[in-house]
């Protein structure tokens, strides 16, 4: 693979398409941004995205550097964010293939595990794709260079695969692990919550009737008797406030059992 800037201008650049193999010509001028055409004017649109997957795949197996996301964990049992971290790689295979269909672009092994590395440039690994290395087992991170200028060099190329570009991680076991324990906290919180304000309810309702059991019977002590009222906060407290005091004309015949706390005239 050549830069535009490494090759002779024209047809004389001798190169050809990375996608459909087409021959290209290396438009070099004053007037324009030099960048490689093809001969025949039959533009592919795939030799960009071709070449930045090629180079990357380059970067990766001649340099054993590389920067992983950041990502959910676990420490002593509570969920964490454990800090991205540079590892050392051993190259084992530009493309690794298996019964399950996992067909990452990259194969390596950092220390204690193996990796694939998957590099999107016009589209990210999709959910099918990202279950099926949940399937596999293998630890699997992707590489964005969707925002890369197709002009890159190859220092940016390395630069961006190695450390600067937007990375994540489509699988790891501690980050499922670490999804399932977060998950698991925030049942047992609303179930606690619940219970909660089950309880709180439950005693509410009993204060309420108590105090409505209070009323009444200080209704019944209306012949001439020592009135006893609950306390008027308190019937505030519970929403009854409004309904004591109102003054009605005329005088009741007989007291009956209230019902829902008001008395029947």
């Amino acid at each position: 693979m050549g830069h535009i800037s490494e090759v002779q201008r024209g047809i004389a650049c001798g190169c050809n398409c990375p996608a459909c193999g087409g021959r290209l010509v290396a438009r070099k001028g004053d007037e324009n941004v030099p960048h490689f055409g093809h001969d025949d004017g039959e533009v592919c649109g795939g030799g960009p995205e071709t070449v930045l997957h090629l180079l990357a795949k380059e970067v990766l197996r001649t340099n054993p550097l590389l920067l992983l996301p950041k990502r959910l964990g676990l420490d002593k049992g509570n969920v964490v964010m454990k800090p991205g971290q540079q590892v050392t790689t051993q190259f084992l295979r530009i493309e690794f293939t298996d019964p399950k269909k996992v067909i990452p672009d990259l194969y390596v092994r950092a220390p204690g595990y193996d990796l694939f590395v998957e590099v999107a440039v016009t589209h990210a690994s999709d959910e099918t794709s990202i279950q099926r290395l949940r399937e596999h087992g293998v630890m699997a991170v992707e590489i964005d260079l969707s925002k890369l200028p197709r002009d890159s060099t190859r220092e940016q190329i390395a630069d961006a695969v190695l450390q600067s570009a937007p990375r994540c991680w489509l699988y790891h076991p501690d980050i499922d692990r670490a999804l399932a324990k977060s998950r698991a906290d925030e049942k047992k919180w609303q179930a606690t919550q619940e219970k909660r304000f089950a309880d709180y309810q439950a005693r509410h309702e009993n204060r309420v009737s108590e105090l409505a059991r209070a009323y009444v019977e200080a209704l019944r002590q209306l012949a001439g008797k020592k009135i006893v009222v609950p306390r008027d906060a308190e019937l505030h407290t519970v929403g009854l406030g409004p309904h004591v005091g109102i003054k009605v004309q005329g005088m009741p015949a007989s007291l009956t059992r209230p019902q829902f706390g008001r008395p029947s005239f």
